[in-house]
C-alpha cells in the first residue's frame, strides 16, 4: 500500500519530476567543459651506462633515477625550454598543467604527454618539453661534475605525432549524474511536501492518521451529475 501511495505522490507531481530531471541535465550540460582537447605523446628512453651485468642494486638504483627524471619532466625549468624550442604561444604554468609523464611498466621508458586545444601545439610542446628535459639533465650533469659512466643516458625513443582525434569528452558522464540528480532532489522535494501536508484528502488518507477503519463515505455530488453541490448558506 505504502508503495501505491508513493507512486501516486510522484504520478501526481510528475511535471515537478520532468522539470527537475532537465534542470539537472542543463546543469550537467553547463558545467562540461566541450572544448576539444587534442593529446600528443612523445617516449623518452632512460638507459644505463653500466655493462650489461648489473646488480640488483644497480637496477635498483636506475629504476629510482627514471622515476626521479620522471617527476622532473613537470618543472618549469623544462617548460621554459620547451617554449623557447616551440615559441608556442603559451605559459609556463601551461605548459606544466597540460604536461604528464609516467614511466610504462617494466621498461626504460617515460612516456611523456602534452594535452591542449591546439593539435599542433600539443605536438610541438610534447617534442619540445622531451627536448628540453635531455638539455636540462645533460646540463645537470655537468654541473654537478657527474661522471659519464655514472649519469644514466636520455634520449628520445619516439617523436610527438599531430594529434588526429579529439580526446572524449565526459559529457554523457555529466549529463547522467545531472538526470539522476534532478531524479533524487525531485523525489525529496514530493515527499517533503507530502510529509508537510496535514490535509485529509481520501479515506485511506483518514485511516492512516486516525488509525480508524472507515465505515462509509459521503459522494459530494448528486446521484448521476460530475459536478460538486452547489454550495448553500
Amino acid at each position: 500500500m505504502e508503495l501505491r501511495r508513493y507512486l501516486l505522490l510522484l504520478r501526481q507531481r510528475l511535471v515537478l519530476v520532468i522539470l527537475t530531471v532537465l534542470a539537472g541535465i542543463a546543469g550537467g550540460y553547463l558545467v562540461t567543459n566541450n572544448t576539444p582537447i587534442y593529446r600528443a605523446q612523445t617516449s623518452i628512453y632512460v638507459g644505463s651506462r653500466q655493462p650489461a651485468n648489473q646488480s640488483g642494486t644497480d637496477i635498483i638504483q636506475l629504476d629510482r633515477i627514471i622515476a626521479t627524471y620522471a617527476a622532473m619532466v613537470k618543472s618549469s625549468p623544462v617548460a621554459q625550454g620547451a617554449l623557447a624550442a616551440s615559441h608556442a604561444p603559451r605559459t609556463p604554468g601551461q605548459v606544466i598543467g597540460e604536461t604528464t609523464s609516467l614511466v610504462l611498466p617494466n621498461t626504460n621508458l617515460i612516456a611523456v604527454s602534452v594535452a591542449d586545444r591546439d593539435p599542433a601545439v600539443a605536438q610541438s610542446l610534447a617534442n619540445g618539453v622531451a627536448a628540453s628535459f635531455i638539455a636540462q639533465v645533460q646540463n645537470l650533469s655537468a654541473s654537478t661534475g657527474a661522471g659519464a659512466s655514472s649519469t644514466p643516458s636520455v634520449s628520445v625513443f619516439q617523436q610527438a605525432g599531430l594529434p588526429g582525434t579529439a580526446l572524449p569528452t565526459p559529457l554523457k558522464r555529466d549529463l547522467a549524474l545531472g538526470a539522476l540528480f534532478g531524479l533524487i532532489v525531485s523525489v525529496g522535494v514530493v515527499f517533503v511536501v507530502d510529509y508537510l501536508d496535514i490535509s485529509i484528502k481520501s479515506a485511506e488518507d483518514l485511516e492512516h492518521h486516525s488509525d480508524l477503519p472507515v465505515l462509509g463515505t459521503i459522494p459530494l455530488g448528486r446521484p448521476g451529475s460530475t459536478g460538486p453541490l452547489p454550495m448553500t448558506t
